[in-house]
């Protein structure tokens, strides 16, 4: 599986940022994308995805921002595929200036 960006920062002002999940055989595959940290209700994602997604969005609430910048991280993996260090996940580092 390829994931990129691993860096998704959101600038004063940004509300989405897109990122792309890939992977290198024909096999269906399915996507769980999950904020490691429970507490980052800012963060809005869709948890569940099928097949290859070239511009996947992630969202920022910006009105349940709680300091100037806020920091989490997706985990994101799959029903059986690995990244190529040989992982079952990735992850990708979310930076959100208020």
């Amino acid at each position: 599986m390829t994931v990129s960006p691993h860096l998704l920062t959101f600038q004063k002002g940004d509300t989405v940022q897109t990122m792309s999940l890939s992977h290198s055989c024909g096999c269906p595959i399915t996507w769980t994308i999950l904020p490691l940290d429970s507490t980052a209700t800012w963060l809005q994602v869709t948890t569940t995805r099928i097949g290859d997604i070239p511009k996947d969005s992630v969202f920022v609430d910006r009105a349940l921002l709680t300091s100037d910048t806020m920091r989490t991280a997706l985990k994101i993996s799959t029903n059986s595929y690995h990244t190529q260090s040989g992982n079952t996940y990735d992850t990708v580092q979310i930076v959100v200036f208020r």
